[in-house]
């Protein structure tokens, strides 16, 4: 499952905000162990996909969390260009 995030820092949040359920009642929080960019042009518009993997500090379980984020510099550079092209 991809999560669109608005930020890298959400990112971060959105992995802490979500331990992984040891079993027993228990959460374990998570570290990252690895990471992975890559960056698409999608319908006008630069993304880019975060791929981490973490492992939890509790029990040793690994999971993989994928988000999508749009490139907002992208964006502005691609708004300012067409609005130049109008002027």
């Amino acid at each position: 499952m991809t999560i669109e995030v608005k930020s890298v820092p959400e990112e971060y949040s959105y992995i802490m905000l979500h331990p992984h359920e040891c079993g027993d009642g228990k959460e374990g929080e998570w570290e990252t162990i690895g990471r992975q960019a890559k960056h698409q042009l999608e319908d006008d518009s630069m993304f880019s996909y975060d791929e981490f993997q973490v492992r939890c500090k509790l029990c040793g379980a690994e999971s993989t969390f994928e988000f999508k984020l749009e490139q907002q510099m992208y964006r502005e550079l691609k708004e300012a260009m067409e609005k130049s092209k109008k002027d």
